[in-house]
């Protein structure tokens, strides 16, 4: 494996853990949302999968949210790009 290989799979590596540790991020601001919902208007289940159903849906257009949005855009995109870019460090390292 040469170094321009391993250089590659260490970005990937990082790429990722940052876009995971933002969407887990931004699961947990939506489900503690969903729990405060829940507690606020009473109910058993099928209450709590409406609120969190709802919540999904605030999260993917609220504007308080928008910059944890870009945030796994940017992240995801990146991860794209450093997949896309494989096959030519692949031929570059031979």
């Amino acid at each position: 494996m040469s170094i321009l290989q391993i250089i590659h799979l260490i970005a990937m590596g990082v790429a990722f853990v940052a876009w995971s540790f933002f969407m887990f991020s931004m699961l947990l601001r939506l489900s503690r949302r969903s729990v405060a919902k829940t507690s606020q208007t009473g109910g058993g289940y099928f209450t709590w999968v409406r609120h969190s159903i709802r919540g999904f849906g605030q999260g993917a257009t609220s504007p308080e949210d928008r910059p944890l949005r870009m945030r796994i855009l940017w992240s995801a995109l990146i991860m794209v790009a450093l997949i896309a870019l494989s096959p030519v460090v692949a031929k570059l390292s031979h």
